[in-house]
């Protein structure tokens, strides 16, 4: 007997939720526990948290976190959609909460939030648009030998390494979009190229993140050494192109 033809398996619906790269300690109340968390990154329709607690998944969980710029005291219902485990090389373990029945007042706030962040910290967008790209390169000389990889950090347009000083700045971090396996705990040089005078300025870094979602690759690092006098001359660099090519006293052969 001839059986019924198969449908085919629709394919997943494609986010449309822009999200944006910022770190802000929450509150997160599962059933009767209360547990602490950090956003990971959050968008207008809801937020994704590191955090090691069991949250399961479509039970109702209550968010509350103080909003910048002013602190704005943030409460809202959610439904965990997702979650990362422990152990996974790809991205932070947590959990992804999608906001469930805000009301007015709450998603007048939270959209106020979204808005602020996209102005203040363009950078932190997650999406090709305005993010810097990096590859593997084999450098004439290394800043330090423990080093896994050197990435050469590639910004189309100045406004892309501004908003990378910027974050870098602000945060001791910098995200960059690359294809090249890294792991978390890895120390990698950076080689910034300006892109008007394609001078190179060095960075140290550790990966703190991987992200592979969709066509979105990329890693998360934090900046190593990056002290205020370095912070002023990777400034300088970036906008006077003046930063010297390398930095003698701290080469290493490689």
């Amino acid at each position: 007997m001839l059986r019924p033809p198969r449908k085919p398996t629709p394919a997943p619906a494609r986010r449309r939720d822009k999200r944006f790269l910022v770190s802000i300690p929450m509150l997160l109340h599962v059933g009767r526990a209360l547990e602490e968390a950090v956003t990971v990154d959050v968008g207008h329709g809801g937020v994704f948290l590191s955090t090691a607690a069991e949250v399961p998944l479509q039970q109702l969980v209550r968010v509350e976190l103080l909003l910048p710029p002013e602190g704005v005291l943030f409460t809202a219902t959610g439904k965990p959609v997702h979650r990362v485990d422990e152990g996974s090389r790809d991205r932070t373990p947590g959990v992804g909460i999608q906001f469930y029945g805000l009301g007015r007042e709450a998603r007048a706030t939270w959209d106020a939030f979204i808005a602020h962040v996209r102005a203040s910290s363009p950078e932190a967008e997650v999406g090709p648009a305005n993010l810097c790209h990096a590859a593997v390169v084999e450098p004439t000389h290394r800043r330090n030998p423990a080093h896994v990889k050197t990435l050469r950090v590639v910004s189309e347009r100045l406004t892309d390494l501004v908003a990378l000083e910027r974050r870098a700045s602000d945060e001791g971090r910098v995200f960059v979009l690359t294809d090249t396996q890294l792991y978390v705990d890895d120390s990698i040089g950076l080689q910034m190229v300006h892109p008007h005078t394609e001078d190179i300025f060095e960075l140290d870094a550790k990966v703190v993140r991987c992200v592979r979602d969709g066509d979105l690759h990329g890693v998360e690092a934090k900046l190593a050494g990056f002290d205020p006098d370095r912070a002023r001359r990777f400034e300088e660099f970036v906008f006077d192109a003046i930063a010297p090519f390398f930095d003698d006293d701290d080469l290493t052969e490689g």
